[in-house]
């Protein structure tokens, strides 16, 4: 996790799998934490975005969202597309992550790659 209002979830890896992933970012004030309604093969889920150890968050005009590097602000209610991968909601690889249960919606995560945004 890194910030505060709001807070993100970030990696360390060098790459995710290479499929176009995305969709429209929102806030969640419960959880103070950011989701992202995509389309998963034909069908709209949540997921929780996993952003690359670079990204900031950031609250601009009363907006939330995230500085992503060389690409700019993406704010609550843009529609996002970048390189990454889909996971599961029971993924062993967040365990342990310390997510209100507000953000961990039943979709899974959205891992998005550096430097991949469109």
């Amino acid at each position: 996790m890194k910030g505060e209002n709001p807070k993100i979830l970030v990696h360390n890896r060098a790459l995710a799998e290479d499929m176009l992933v995305g969709g429209r970012l929102e806030y969640i004030a419960d959880g103070d934490c950011l989701v992202v309604h995509a389309d998963q093969g034909g069908t709209e889920v949540t997921v929780s975005p996993i952003w690359s150890k670079d990204v900031q968050p950031t609250r601009e005009g009363g907006k939330r969202g995230v500085e992503v590097p060389n690409f700019g602000t993406i704010s609550e209610g843009a529609t996002i597309k970048a390189s990454g991968s889909f996971w599961k909601a029971d993924d062993a690889r967040m365990k342990d992550a310390d997510i209100a249960r507000a953000c961990r919606p039943e979709g899974g995560f959205i891992v998005l790659n550096a430097g991949s945004f469109t």
